[in-house]
């Protein structure tokens, strides 16, 4: 044993080995080392650290994925904090390392790695690490660039997987029911739906400055809905209900977009290759399971759907009828039925929609009230309780007093539609009803009805229901030209609606876009649409008008050219497109345009043609009528997503280009879509601009036997005018009305300073009125298509944009633009009497001590504009507003008092003193 030990000593010392020999030692102990894979889980995470080659990488990932092995099913994708090591190993090391050669050839290991991040630990690490690179990247460091793309990628992999969210749903199945298992669900609804997902995901696009759905809040609401349907129908083949969808439903609702959440969800639940039974049971084992409240929001939006997606040439018009619409009207109706099934809050949620208590003018139609109230009309009970109830509510004074004209016309329909089903129910109910002490006080409150549209209504209901009910010679006959015209005959007609609740083959085709090319559905819609023409260019003038326009030609500016070819980007022609884009010629063109999301010269091309094509296209023919609504929500809800020039100009003179070809119709849809729609407060902004500045248009569009405008207007009236600013224009207009009343005024109030912008104003021209020989359009329309539909849209949110004083300071500045461009309207008195209620409410919300400077004089502004337009009509004025004016000048006086009110103040003290000098005897306590 000692020799042994000796002679082994002796070699040690002795020889040495080669060099190369030692070389070819060591690469084949590192290849050993490289060879040699963990088998544990603590060596994983180690392991994906040390920078393995790509073999070892892709074994590892075959391990991960891999069923039997010993680390365990699915272990990479379970909640323990081992499996959280790895993922950050792959997040922070792998993916820098591996990700580009996956994409280029390796599509099996790529899927794997995709599997290996599906859970919620992947998702948190790859968010995590974003956030950080995003911070690198701001501070400076912008080699990060790359890392960030490529994490944007992956996520973009997992999520837009059509199985990415039955993977999440898997791996809840790995964790026994228990605390555990309800955390792990709670935070993995909180990582799609909390919005910290969509708003990193948005932050990292703007770094990388490149787009995607995962950074849409709209497109990934769309989305989630998709998941929430795919999943609910795999659940519907083994009739198995997960309450877990429901949840993550109703936390989605929150992210924003909730009509297009309802509307993706709808459409695949529906579009599903599944049997009907099957495909209703998806839709309740979500549905059913939303809290009440929630469920009714999405009872609203699938309203809203049906109407838009099957009705859509009736959102423009809601006084014409067509029979083409029957059968979608009755499987409109038996889809609704199917919603509500025996859920009494949904019933009512539908009779309170028809009664006004949620009802919306700028989202309901005729054929979605006759589609509802052909559900109800199928219970006796409850379509005698809603004849009762719609008939009490329309013959209320209050409600004729105050209620929206566009509520009370919806309200007329479902009393006629009720009485009509009611007669062929049991002519005795209705016979009983007609005589009852609503109908009869109702029709006498009526008739006594100042609003000359509220008499009308109560003639057309009285006169249908006593045809109904009354024998021949019984029957009412008011004996005006009116009560048979053409609007009455469609009003008694609706009582002969009958529209049947069967069965729907196909539920899917509800919430398909549906086109409706007969002629006599166009015939019926487009005498609405239709504007007045614009004249012709003459190719004589006159010697003196030659003469006048030649020495002129100094001051004119000249028209940019319409289209410049942009510089080159690159110095490479292979890179460089000169593609030549055709430039939209039709509406149909022009919308598809808009709505281009992969050619940006396309989109920015439409965007310049929009404005002169608008303009052109409502001078002839329907193209415009039939497309009006999709265009005006396309253009309000327009992005840009190419970082277009001048975006924001040409797409405000496109929305002031289709609000002037139609104000009437169009004025609604700009009203309803303000509130009612998922806007910012730009956009928001962006559609008070447009209301405001096509109101001015309006009030200097020439009429059709008018020669061509060759001259603008005088300085003083074309700054007055022409101003780019909402709020800029309200001041002027206040500083020219009340300068005269501060020089000629100026001992009632020696106190107040006037302003040097004011003093300015006061060297020129007071205006008196508007040139003779520039007709005022806007006065046709100033009731129905601007002043009702804002006060109607503001009334029913008057909480929700008080709460945001600058919306609210808009909203003012708005009407009071649109009240001065329209001087002496004929309906001026109903006007006045609704302006009149709406100031008084917000002078006692708006006290001297809470409310801004802004609102206060934007408010200030509204009503002395309003004081100025009934300067003509000073008695009948102060016989229905007398108290209003005391109010309104106690509430200037203390502002003035307390300098905390502009001169828009004093203006409503000078105009209300002159009110009672010019009152013909009328005495205002106060005033």
């Amino acid at each position: 044993m000692d020799g042994l030990l000796a002679i082994r000593t002796e070699k040690k010392d002795a020889e040495e080995p080669e060099p190369g020999i030692t070389e070819v030692v060591k690469k084949q102990a590192h290849k050993q080392k490289s060879t040699s894979l963990p088998t544990t889980p603590s060596e994983l995470a180690s392991f994906l650290k040390s920078q393995p080659d790509h073999e070892a990488f892709y074994s590892v990932l075959e391990i991960l994925t891999g069923n039997d092995t010993v680390l365990g099913s699915g272990f990479v994708r379970s909640s323990t904090p081992q499996a959280a090591q790895v993922v950050h190993a792959l997040v922070a090391v792998s993916i820098p390392d591996f990700w580009t050669v996956l994409n280029e050839g390796h599509p099996d290991n790529k899927i794997r790695l995709i599997q290996c991040l599906t859970s919620v630990a992947g998702l948190g690490a790859i968010l995590a690490r974003l956030q950080a690179l995003v911070s690198t990247f701001k501070r400076g460091d912008h080699q990060v660039l790359g890392l960030i793309q490529e994490l944007l990628n992956v996520l973009s992999t997992i999520l837009l997987s059509d199985d990415f969210l039955s993977h999440l749903l898997s791996n809840l199945e790995l964790v026994p029911f228990g605390p555990r298992r309800k955390a792990l669900e709670n935070q993995t609804i909180a990582t799609l739906c909390s919005g910290k997902l969509l708003s990193t995901c948005a932050e990292a696009e703007t770094v990388v400055e490149k787009a995607s759905p995962i950074g849409d809040g709209m497109l990934f609401c769309g989305f989630i809905g998709f998941q929430v349907a795919m999943q609910a129908n795999e659940n519907a083949k083994t009739a198995i209900a997960f309450p877990i969808l429901s949840k993550l439903f109703v936390r989605a609702l929150g992210l924003g977009y909730p009509s297009h959440l309802v509307d993706n969800f709808c459409t695949y639940v529906f579009g599903a290759d599944l049997e009907q039974k099957e495909q209703w049971f998806a839709f309740h084992a979500v549905f059913d399971h939303l809290p009440i409240h929630h469920q009714t929001s999405v009872l609203s939006y699938i309203l809203r759907m049906l109407s838009e997606k099957n009705f859509p040439a009736l959102h423009l018009q809601t006084t014409r009828q067509s029979t083409n619409y029957s059968t979608p009207v009755s499987n409109s109706a038996t889809f609704l039925g199917h919603v509500c099934r025996s859920n009494p809050s949904l019933w009512l949620y539908l009779e309170n929609w028809l009664l006004g208590a949620t009802f919306r003018p700028a989202t309901g139609t005729i054929v979605t009230r006759r589609a509802v109230v052909a559900l109800i009309a199928t219970d006796y009970e409850k379509l005698l309780e809603l004849a009762n109830k719609s008939i009490s509510n329309f013959g209320n004074f209050v409600y004729i007093k105050n209620a929206p004209i566009q509520q009370q016309e919806a309200l007329a329909q479902v009393v006629l539609l009720s009485a009509g089903y009611l007669y062929r129910h049991n002519k005795a109910d209705l016979v009983k009803l007609s005589r009852s002490t609503a109908h009869l006080s109702g029709v006498s409150d009526r008739l006594n009805a100042q609003d000359e549209r509220a008499r009308f209504l109560g003639l057309f209901v009285a006169t249908a229901i006593s045809n109904l009910s009354d024998d021949d010679g019984n029957r009412l006959n008011f004996g005006l030209k009116d009560v048979d015209g053409e609007k009455s005959r469609w009003y008694q007609d609706l009582v002969h609606v009958n529209d049947l609740v069967g069965q729907v083959d196909d539920p899917a085709t509800l919430f398909r876009q549906q086109k409706f090319d007969d002629s006599s559905v166009l015939n019926s819609v487009q005498p609405s649409i239709r504007t007045t023409r614009s004249p012709k260019l003459s190719n004589t003038y006159s010697t003196s008008s030659m003469t006048s326009s030649q020495s002129r030609t100094s001051t004119f500016k000249p028209y940019p050219k319409p289209f410049s070819d942009p510089p080159d980007t690159s110095s490479d022609p292979t890179l460089i497109d000169r593609t030549p884009r055709p430039v939209p010629v039709y509406i149909s063109g022009l919308l598809a345009s808009l709505q281009e999301t992969e050619d940006a010269a396309k989109f920015e091309i439409a965007l310049r043609t929009a404005p002169l094509l608008i303009s052109r296209k409502a001078r002839f023919g329907t193209e415009l009528s039939r497309d009006a609504y999709r265009l005006a929500n396309t253009l309000i809800g327009l992005q840009d997503k190419w970082n277009a020039e001048n975006f924001a100009t040409l797409r405000q003179e496109a929305m002031i280009s289709l609000l002037v070809s139609d104000p009437s119709v169009l004025g609604p849809v700009y009203a309803g879509a303000l509130f009612n729609g998922d806007l910012s407060l730009a956009q928001q902004h962006s559609v008070l601009t447009a209301i405001g500045l096509g109101a001015r248009n309006l009030s200097i569009m020439r009429g059709p036997d008018k020669d061509f405008p060759t001259e603008t207007l005088p300085s003083h009236l074309h700054t007055l005018y022409f101003s780019p600013d909402i709020g800029e224009a309200t001041f002027a207009l206040v500083a020219h009305t009340v300068t005269p009343h501060i020089l000629n005024n100026a001992r009632h109030a020696p106190a107040l300073e006037v302003e040097p912008g004011i003093n300015a104003v006061a060297t020129r021209e007071h205006r008196s009125a508007t040139p003779a020989t520039m007709p005022n359009q806007l006065t046709k329309h100033v009731h129905a298509g601007f002043i009702d539909p804002l006060r109607t849209q503001f009334v029913e949110n008057i909480d929700a944009v008080m709460a945001s004083p600058a919306l609210f300071t808009s909203f003012l500045h708005t009407l009071t633009l649109v009240l001065h461009f329209a001087p002496n309207p004929p309906s001026l008195a109903a006007l006045s009497e609704q302006l009149s209620g709406l100031y008084t409410s917000l002078v006692g919300k708006c006290p001297h001590g809470i409310a801004t400077r802004n609102v206060r004089d934007a408010l200030a502004g509204a009503i002395l504009s309003l004081l100025e337009a009934n300067k003509g009509r000073v008695v009948d004025f102060l016989k229905d507003s007398w108290r209003e004016v005391v109010l309104w000048n106690e509430w200037a006086t203390e502002g003035i008092q307390e300098s905390v009110l502009g001169p828009a103040g004093f203006g409503i003290m000078e105009l209300t003193l002159q009110m009672r000098k010019n009152g013909l005897g009328w005495r205002m306590n106060g005033v």
